[in-house]
Parts: C-alpha cells; sequence; structure tokens
C-alpha cells in the first residue's frame, strides 16, 4: 500500500484511518531524496505543543524577573546614585557648599566618583570660606584706604594753603628786612667797623636767600592751587620758547642745546613752560667747569597695548657732573640738595615742582647718573587726558 509524503506538516488521516498529526523531513543523498515522516495523534501532538508553549512561557517569565531584578539593581546601584550626584551638583552650584553625597559602601566606580564628588566639595567650601575671609578682609582695607586716601588729600589740601598763605604773609616782613637792610647799607655804613658790615651783608644775604625760598616754594604750591584746565600743547614750541629764555645762560655756558621731534598732547602750558625751564636750567648750572655743556631733548612715542592711554617718553640728557645712582629718588624731594649752596645756588625746589607737575598730568619722572657722566632725566606723559582729568581740552600752539 502506497503513502503519499504530505506537502506541509498538519492533521491528516492515517494509515489506520484515523486523523493524526504528521510531520516530514527530507534527508538527501546525492541525486535521491529519502523523506522521513512522523505520525503522532492530535491528542499526544496538542500536548506536546502545550508543553513546548509552557516551557516557552516560563522562559519569557525568567527572562522578565531577570530583567526587572536587572533593572532595579541598574537604578539602585547606578541610575540613583547619579541622580544624587546631579542634585548634589545643583546645591553646591546655588551656593549650597556644605552639600554632599552618600558613599556606597561596596568599593566600585560609583564609590570613588561619590567619594571624589565629596572631596572636591569640601575643597570647595574651605576654598569659598578663605576667599569670603580675604574679599571681608580687603573690603576693610579699601575702606581704611579711602579713609586714609581722604584724610591725606585733606591734609595736603591744608598743606598747600598754608604754604601759600604763610608764602604770601613772609613776603611782607621780608621786603621789609631787606629796605631796611638796604637803608643801613646805603646810609649808616660808614658809621660801622669791620664787623658791623660784615653782620649787615650777612643778614642782606640771608634775607635774599629766603626771598628765593619763599618764590620757590609758591612756584611748588601753585602747581595745584593755580593749575590751569589741560590744553592741547605743542611741545616744540615750548621748548622754543624756554631755550629763547634761557638764551643767554646759553651763551655764557657756550652750551649746544640739540632738540629732537617732540610731540603734541594735551597739558598745562604754563606748567610744561616751568618743567622744561627747570630741567634745562639744571643741566646749564651742574656742568663741568671745564667743558661746554651739551644738552639733548628728543622724544619717542611707547608701544601702544591697547590697554593704557597712548605715551611719549621724553628725554632731557646732558655732559654734567652727574650724580650717584643712590640719590635718583631724593633729588625729587622737596628742599633736597646733594651740594651746597655755596658750590651751586638754588633751594632744592625745582625738581620737586618738575615731579609734582609730571604727576599732575598722571605722567612720572626718572633720573639716570652717574658721578661725571651727565645725567639723563626720562619723562613719561600720556598723549590724551581722559576727560574727568582735564574737562576742558583746548588748542594751542599747533
Amino acid at each position: 500500500m502506497g503513502f503519499d509524503v504530505p506537502e506541509t506538516d498538519g492533521v491528516y488521516r492515517g494509515l489506520m484511518g484515523t486523523a493524526v498529526f504528521l510531520a516530514s523531513s527530507d534527508l538527501h543523498f546525492g541525486d535521491r531524496r529519502l523523506s522521513v515522516v512522523s505520525e503522532r495523534t492530535v491528542t499526544s501532538a496538542l500536548a506536546l505543543s502545550l508543553d513546548t508553549i509552557k516551557v516557552t512561557l516560563a522562559m519569557l517569565a525568567a527572562t522578565f524577573f531577570m530583567a526587572l531584578i536587572v533593572g532595579v539593581l541598574v537604578v539602585r546601584r547606578i541610575v540613583q546614585p547619579i541622580q544624587q550626584l546631579a542634585a548634589a551638583a545643583h546645591e553646591i552650584r546655588v551656593g549650597n557648599l556644605s552639600t554632599r553625597v552618600p558613599v556606597p559602601a561596596r568599593a566600585d566606580e560609583i564609590h570613588e566618583l561619590a567619594q571624589a564628588f565629596n572631596s572636591m566639595a569640601s575643597q570647595l567650601e574651605v576654598t569659598m570660606a578663605g576667599l569670603e575671609q580675604n574679599i571681608q578682609k580687603l573690603q576693610e582695607a579699601e575702606k581704611t584706604l579711602a579713609a586714609y586716601a581722604a584724610e591725606l588729600e585733606r591734609n595736603n589740601s591744608e598743606l598747600q594753603s598754608f604754604a601759600y598763605v604763610a608764602s604770601h604773609d613772609l613776603q611782607e616782613p621780608l621786603r621789609k628786612i631787606r629796605t631796611f637792610g638796604d637803608r643801613l647799607q646805603m646810609n649808616y655804613a660808614a658809621a660801622l667797623d669791620k664787623r658791623g658790615v660784615d653782620y649787615l651783608q650777612r643778614m642782606q644775604n640771608a634775607a635774599e636767600r629766603m626771598q628765593v625760598l619763599i618764590h620757590d616754594l609758591l612756584l611748588f604750591s601753585r602747581v595745584t592751587t593755580q593749575a590751569k584746565p589741560l590744553q592741547t600743547v605743542s611741545l616744540q614750541k615750548i621748548v622754543g620758547e624756554v631755550l629763547s629764555d634761557l638764551e643767554v645762560h646759553i651763551e655764557e655756558a657756550q652750551a649746544q642745546v640739540q632738540v629732537g621731534a617732540l610731540p603734541t598732547l594735551d597739558a598745562d602750558p604754563t606748567q610744561m613752560r616751568q618743567l622744561f625751564q627747570n630741567l634745562l636750567a639744571n643741566a646749564l648750572k651742574f656742568h663741568k667747569p671745564d667743558l661746554p655743556p651739551v644738552i639733548l631733548v628728543y622724544s619717542e612715542k611707547l608701544v601702544d597695548n591697547g590697554r593704557d592711554p597712548t605715551c611719549w617718553q621724553i628725554t632731557v640728557a646732558d655732559n654734567g657732573i652727574g650724580f650717584e645712582e643712590k640719590y635718583a629718588e631724593r633729588i625729587f624731594t622737596i628742599f633736597q640738595r646733594l651740594h651746597g649752596r655755596h658750590d651751586y645756588e638754588g633751594t632744592g625746589v625745582g625738581l620737586a615742582i618738575c615731579r609734582k607737575i609730571v604727576e599732575r598730568h598722571e605722567g612720572r619722572i626718572t633720573a639716570h647718573s652717574q658721578p661725571g657722566a651727565g645725567a639723563t632725566f626720562i619723562i613719561t606723559l600720556p598723549e590724551r587726558q581722559n576727560s574727568q582729568t582735564s574737562p576742558e581740552i583746548e588748542r594751542l600752539g599747533d
């Protein structure tokens, strides 16, 4: 009896005439095919299918349960600590520097991360506490400095007023001393012996020195008390006018004065004249006895760094007697002299006036020298003054 192999698996009528479930599989041997047919009753096939479904469902349930356990572990061990770190970082960002995160007991990456975060937070808290203390100290220091500055400004103002008033008040009695001294010398010199004439001459000399000193003190005080609004000034013209005023002294000393190109900048023209008058007069005065003075005046524009205002460096150099470098700061102090008044005339106020003028123009002045090698004075001045320092800018000397 023949048997046809079913084309697909399914329920068929079996050899005994009963309904069976047939499943076939082909085996190939070269060009020959062998079909293997498995026959089961429908009942047993259904039972086998149910068993398979149960096993599959059990495996799916186990897989879901394992995934649920892994998810819970991931949430507890990774997600929650990361969320805690994020929340703590936010608290620190808003200023709660005492915030810390719990450190897991197990030794893993999250444990190390939590420890590193807490260590960083502790260091940040200490650093910020120190910064707050420093800021508080700086604020207190600023208040103290502001109080000192206000007091210093008040004292300077009072000192300037005192110097100006005192100098004016001293002028009149000094004139009387000189006037009556001149009358004594003119009308009664013959009645005095040699010692009396000497005393009278000493009195006249002292009165003359006092008058020069008072005049210089007045000039020093006027740098601030009678300062004029800054204008656009040609230093080339200012130095030319000063040299014209010093023409007689230049000829007497047989001096050579070489002036290079000088800038135009915002300044008080009267004070600029006084500045260069003092520097050039000193260069003529402190020259070597056996060598005619040579004086150089030139300027250089400093490189603009984009932050500071454009500045000019003006140099006044000579070949005079010079001085020791250790006195480079002292010479700018009022009434300070490096030579006796019998060697060189003067009151020791000229260079102090120069510094005061330069500082009033927001600049600086320095000196360099060696004994017998001449002196070099370097003045640095801004090309333009800010509007708060010089609200009125006019053009002069263009």
